[in-house]
């Protein structure tokens, strides 16, 4: 009978954090290039460029679909690698998204194959990557996953209304984090200022910004967590009030700034950052009184 604990199983679970970060670093570096930020097609070590000549490689991984198909396709494949590697990185779901992952691999596999030829497949270690997918999918989740955390039993002394404070605090800063992650991607839908502002969301502070968002939106995620899990009591309870109450403060402040200089004309970002400021504030509340 193994021991979860022996020098053997914490080697394999590290090999695991190492497979799984591997395929996400490989999925989100090969978005990266087709959406420009490695540079120019034909910039020496740049695949494609941009999303045009990306599309041209999918025709050519995919002679059996119409030319009308491609596109979509292009895009549904890149939304798609985006999302695994994400996930991949922060340990959601793992098992689906590592099923995902071997089995858009092997699709890539095979297109390569048809398209390029079977040593074109081989000399870029798709076959084995998506191998090493199928074979995360068929292990359960490492201690370092955000699906090792949720399956641990919740703090048992919260009482339900409380834990739907901290649930809503969390689904909160996701929803914050959305629209960030696709403008980052290069995506304008929602933006304020519509497309007129892509020229913007293009720039590379602005992309840098976005990411910074997006983590500190995963931080968010995880102060409002923290407090109703039972891993969350190896984290001393000044710590998360702290933090807790920054974000009710900036936020507050955001969202009051927002609502004195745009008031109706803004009936979504302001109302947002007002919403998380109560959040977050219940929340702070709720440790000061623990």
């Amino acid at each position: 009978m193994s021991d979860a604990n022996s020098p053997a199983s914490n080697r394999l679970e590290l090999l695991v954090v190492y497979a799984r970060l591997a395929l996400a670093a490989s999925f989100l570096a090969a978005v990266a290039d087709r959406l420009g930020f490695y540079g120019a097609a034909g910039t020496r070590g740049v695949a494609w460029g941009d999303m045009q000549h990306f599309q041209a490689y999918a025709r050519q991984l995919n002679p059996w679909f119409p030319l009308s198909v491609i596109p979509i396709l292009s895009w549904l494949v890149t939304v798609t690698e985006t999302l695994v590697g994400m996930c991949l990185i922060a340990g959601f779901q793992i098992r689906l998204v590592s099923l995902v992952a071997g089995a858009l691999l092997f699709a890539f596999a095979v297109g390569m194959t048809a398209g390029t030829g079977v040593r074109s497949a081989l000399y870029a270690s798709v076959p084995s990557a998506s191998a090493c997918a199928f074979l995360l999918w068929l292990r359960q989740p490492d201690r370092y996953t955000i699906d090792h955390l949720i399956s641990l039993p919740p703090a048992s002394s919260v009482t339900p209304f409380a834990r739907s404070i901290h649930y809503a605090a969390a689904a909160w800063a996701v929803l914050f984090a959305a629209p960030h992650l696709w403008w980052a991607l290069g995506v304008p839908a929602g933006m304020p200022g519509g497309r007129a502002s892509h020229e913007l969301l293009m720039t590379t502070w602005r992309y840098y910004f976005d990411l910074g968002v997006i983590g500190l939106s995963i931080l968010a995620a995880f102060v409002a967590i923290a407090p109703i899990r039972a891993w969350g009591r190896a984290i001393p309870r000044w710590v998360l009030r702290t933090m807790a109450w920054i974000a009710c403060v900036m936020l507050g402040l955001r969202g009051i700034a927002g609502l004195v200089a745009d008031g109706i004309s803004d009936p979504i970002w302001w109302p947002m950052f007002l919403a998380g400021a109560i959040l977050f504030g219940a929340i702070a509340v709720r440790l000061m009184r623990e």
